[in-house]
């Protein structure tokens, strides 16, 4: 609960500071994202996979499915990994680079995640995995990555446009949704799983900053986040991270369990560098060994006189504790862009680099030569 008065004040305060700040309405991306992802998926029902693309027939439980993306596109393919961990036995893997690894080729579905469709690591993925006899399949709004995957017949997976990458999520999520259904691979069913993301929404919308992402994004303030998930959870860890980058402008950090056992968990012992605030990220698949694990490192905390945060989703399936904890996330850097008096919606440092790398290297026409557009 936030300092300074009741609800009627937390309520005047956060209008005044949305007003202010979000000149582009990125709190309404946030907030529509559990319907969203329904409506999507309903729409992405008609988008079917063709038989073949360049000679490359269609798999059939595929043994890998690669994701390639960068930044908000990306982190897709790592919320589908985590879906399917112990679901399916076919590896799934997130590639964030200009190169696909060497053992992906012929037979694995290559899903190229660009939402700009601009992206030159994505592209260059692209390209690369359709030379190696890959079946590619694409996740974008448009641009090169649409012109490419069309010239060659691909299924287009279409993005709504105009808006930052990172709030794209949800329909990527049930564009990935649709593709493994066709690949006959264990998707989860979305049936009744936005609800528990739409209460996180609703009771966002009752008390803006007095909910609990609101309540953790005060704690954050002044503070460097240090964020803590494990496996299934652990995607929603590195969003939350990632979030915080983007909209708060403001760095943060991202370990997963059980590995920061036998390392991070060290940093505790000397003295702090700088004021941290650990957030644990938890949900109901959360073995006996975790749970011991996370009771031990509260305790840590507590000897050290660290404030710390939870965040936990309320049950209801794999598919529905990820969806509410990424609405939770989601809102909480917001808020914490809001209280750091920061619009939210540009990335100018990132834009900048984008420039940069263009100017130099005439990346984006560079690419687009090598796709043949």
């Amino acid at each position: 609960m936030l300092k300074g008065g009741g609800w009627l004040a937390r309520r005047m305060s956060f209008e005044r500071l949305v007003a202010e700040l979000d000149k582009s309405r990125m709190l309404d991306l946030i907030l529509s994202e559990p319907e969203e992802f329904e409506r999507f998926y309903r729409e992405y029902g008609d988008v079917g996979l063709p038989g073949s693309v360049q000679g490359v027939p269609l798999p059939r439980e595929p043994g890998k499915v690669v994701f390639a993306g960068m930044g908000g596109s990306a982190i897709v393919g790592d919320f589908v990994r985590s879906l399917l961990l112990d679901k399916a036995g076919a590896a799934v893997e997130v590639v964030r680079d200009f190169k696909l690894p060497l053992h992906a080729g012929k037979g694995d579905v290559l899903v190229a995640v660009s939402y700009s469709g601009n992206t030159a690591e994505t592209l260059r993925c692209a390209k690369e995995g359709v030379e190696r006899g890959c079946y590619l399949v694409a996740v974008t709004s448009g641009g090169l990555l649409e012109r490419y995957a069309s010239k060659l017949g691909a299924a287009v997976f279409k993005l709504p446009a105009g808006r930052p990458p990172r709030t794209a999520l949800a329909p990527m999520l049930a564009a990935a949704l649709r593709v493994l259904e066709q690949l006959n691979l264990p998707a989860p069913t979305p049936k009744g799983a936005t609800s528990s993301a739409r209460r996180v929404v609703e009771e966002f919308k009752a008390d803006p900053l007095g909910c609990l992402p609101a309540s953790i994004a005060a704690r954050m303030k002044g503070s460097i986040p240090l964020i803590y998930a494990y496996q299934p959870y652990s995607p929603v860890g590195f969003r939350f991270k990632t979030q915080i980058n983007e909209n708060a402008k403001y760095h943060a950090f991202f370990a997963e369990l059980p590995e920061a056992d036998h390392n991070e968990i060290m940093g505790w012992e000397g003295a702090p560098a700088a004021k941290y605030h650990p957030v644990l990220v938890r949900g109901s698949e959360e073995p006996s060994e975790i749970a011991v694990i996370l009771d031990f490192w509260k305790q840590v905390f507590k000897e050290r006189n660290i404030e710390y945060s939870e965040m936990k989703s309320s049950g209801g399936g794999r598919l529905s504790e990820l969806l509410e904890l990424l609405v939770s996330v989601d809102l909480a850097s917001y808020v914490l862009a809001l209280l750091l008096g920061v619009d939210p919606t540009p990335v100018g440092t990132i834009s900048r680099l984008k420039k940069t790398m263009d100017e130099r290297l005439n990346l984006e026409r560079k690419v687009a030569a090598e796709l043949g557009l």
